[in-house]
Order: structure tokens, then C-alpha cells, then sequence
């Protein structure tokens, strides 16, 4: 119970950055779930592509995408399938094997023995998948382990919304603050902005420096 609401705690901590809030769940999570090998993957670019923001791996993705935030083209992975059916999902490695053989699945992610993944949804909206893996153990996972999943995934995918929307509103805050110390037409400083820096001039210890004024009639 205590690591549970520990993660929901961080999930509203606006002095996190996303990247810390992954792996402070991965380190909260690991109380109570084997996260040896753990990974967060975004949707991205329209939903074309999947970005692995967070990871830790023992075996398979540390060796297939070398980068640090690798990417790939939506497929027919397993994170693929939890991102579909929008659920919740434990495998074993023989169910695994099965749907890679049967071509439902891709064959190159059937390495693991024991895999849990639960979808990133938030309004309606699946933004991605938050995966554990086990390469040794066919009976790793558990139904109480996807009912944990399951609570923490909708706790990640507030907090990226919230993350996201918070510098949304930074860059627009970023925007106007530009806009109101530039001039539209020639993007040099406006009046107030240029009244301003002078005065900074003159209060500083920077004691020689020149004005040149030019005055154009008509000028609009």
C-alpha cells in the first residue's frame, strides 16, 4: 500500500521532470515487482511511431537500439497488441511463442518468458504502454501484479498530461513575454524594451556606451 500511494504522490509532484518521474516509478515499482526490465513507450508522430522514453533492460533492448531514446515504426510488437486493445495484459512465454508463430505477433519479441504490460490512457486518449519483462521466469507476473499495472499506468499517463499542458503553457507564456519586448515589423526591441535596457545601462557599473538616435518621419 505504501508504494502505491508513494507512486500516486509522485504523479503530482510539479518539481518532477517526466524523465524523473519514470524512473522514480521504476524505483518505487521494484518494491513490489521485479522492474530488471522495465520500459515506457510513447506514441509518437501522429501514431506512426513509438518512442521507448524510459528503459532498463538485462537482455533485448539495450542491444537493438543503441540510442538513448530509441524509436521505432508501429508494428506488430506486444506493446503494439496492449496499445489496441486498450487493457491491461500478462504473457507467458509459451502464449508469447505461440503468437509470434501464428504471424499475429512480431517473432523477434518472443525472447521473454514472462511480459506485463498495461496501456498509458488518459481522457480517452492512449498515449502508450508501460511494459515489465522477465527473460528467465514463465510464471513471473501475476493477476495481482496487472491489477497494480493497471493503477499506476492511468497514474503515469495524468502526469504526462499534466506535464505536457504545463509547457504548453510555458512556451506560450514564453511567446508572449517575446512578443511584448520586440517589434512585430522589425523584430527589434520596442520602446519600453529598449527604455529598459538603457536604464540597466545606466545603473550598471558599464559606464561607456553611446545612444544613437534616428529619427524617420512617416515611419509606420
Amino acid at each position: 500500500f505504501q508504494t502505491i500511494l508513494k507512486i500516486s504522490e509522485l504523479s503530482y509532484d510539479p518539481e518532477l521532470t517526466i524523465q524523473a518521474l519514470y524512473r522514480e516509478v521504476c524505483n518505487q515499482l521494484a518494491e513490489i515487482i521485479d522492474t530488471s526490465n522495465f520500459y515506457i513507450a510513447r506514441l509518437r508522430e501522429n501514431g506512426t511511431m513509438l518512442n521507448f522514453e524510459y528503459y532498463k533492460d538485462k537482455f533485448g533492448m539495450s542491444s537493438e537500439y543503441p540510442q538513448y531514446f530509441p524509436t521505432r515504426p508501429i508494428g506488430k510488437g506486444f506493446t503494439e497488441y496492449v496499445i489496441e486493445n486498450r487493457e491491461t495484459v500478462f504473457f507467458t512465454g509459451k502464449e508469447m511463442s505461440s503468437l509470434s508463430k501464428s504471424g499475429e505477433r512480431d517473432a523477434r519479441q518472443d525472447i521473454s518468458k514472462s511480459w506485463l504490460g498495461s496501456p498509458l490512457i488518459a481522457d480517452g486518449v492512449v498515449l502508450g504502454a508501460v511494459v515489465v519483462q522477465d527473460y528467465e521466469d514463465e510464471s513471473k507476473f501475476q493477476e495481482s501484479d496487472a491489477q497494480i499495472f493497471k493503477f499506476v499506468s492511468k497514474h503515469i499517463a495524468s502526469a504526462i498530461v499534466r506535464y505536457e499542458k504545463k509547457l504548453e503553457e510555458q512556451l506560450e507564456n514564453e511567446k508572449l513575454k517575446l512578443a511584448s519586448q520586440y517589434d512585430g515589423l522589425t523584430g527589434l526591441y520596442n520602446r519600453e524594451s529598449l527604455t529598459q535596457k538603457i536604464s540597466e545601462l545606466l545603473k550598471s557599473e558599464q559606464t561607456n556606451f553611446s545612444l544613437l538616435f534616428i529619427d524617420l518621419d512617416g515611419f509606420k
